[in-house]
């Protein structure tokens, strides 16, 4: 907050701004990799939930005002803004490992990224004066970005099952709120100029990569259903 008070010219400015950046960026990965398995069930699990959640406000205002001959003038600006990105690895592997299973085999990999990105920008503007100028700017932009790559595969295996099930999925989501506010008022004897400006945006990205797969000369026997399912709901 800015203020300025003179019986000739007066000038008042003020500014403000916050920024957050959030990066996530892991590698989650449940693997059975030259083994020999044997068992009932046999699940092999890899999940990953992250979340970012971020919040970003800028408030500025100006006051001028005075009596005499002078100009007021008042300036005011905010802005914020926010990046916000997850960018995980997550796999379920069978690799050169032999699985014999009397029940069901599972190999699942699932990916639940969730970003919630609020920015706003307030700014006010106030000139009283024998010529008042009053100029106030507010903006708030985010920019989300969801990247993972997420896999079920089968590589280089023999497996013997009842049932066998290949799941690879993504159900993240994107909320992006950006607020906006300029508020300018001048007034004096002569010459009153407001000017308000005000904008707001948001970029948001998803760019997955989802799959489930049964390479390398792998066998898969199974006395009920083999199911392989890659889905991407983000």
């Amino acid at each position: 907050m800015a203020l300025a008070t003179s019986k000739k010219n007066r000038i008042a400015s003020a500014g403000a701004g916050a920024v957050s950046i959030n990066d996530i960026s892991n590698r989650i990965a449940a693997v059975a990799r030259d083994s020999v398995v044997t068992g009932g069930n046999v699940n092999i699990l890899a999940t990953s939930k992250p979340t970012v959640d971020s919040f970003s406000l800028g408030l500025a205002g100006s006051l001028t005002f005075g009596g005499g001959s002078g100009t007021s003038i008042g300036i005011a600006g905010a802005g914020s803004g926010s990046k916000n990105t997850i960018k995980n690895t997550i796999e379920a592997t069978v690799s050169a490992s032999p699985i014999k299973a009397s029940g069901a085999l599972l190999v699942q990999a699932n990916d639940g990224s969730t970003i919630v990105a609020d920015a706003g920008g307030v700014s006010a503007g106030l000139a009283i004066g024998q010529t008042g100028i009053a100029i106030a700017a507010g903006a708030s932009a985010t920019i989300n970005n969801i990247s993972n790559t997420v896999s079920a595969q089968i590589d280089e295996s023999t497996i013997e099952a009842d049932t066998i099930a290949l799941l690879a999925s993504s159900t993240g989501s994107i909320e992006a709120l950006t607020v906006f506010g300029s508020v300018a008022a001048a007034g004096g004897k002569g010459i009153g100029v407001g000017i308000a400006l005000a904008g707001a945006g948001s970029l948001n990205q998803v760019n997955n990569t989802v799959s489930a797969v049964v390479k390398n000369g792998s066998t898969l026997n199974s006395t009920g259903a083999t199911t392989l399912d890659a889905a991407d709901s983000t």
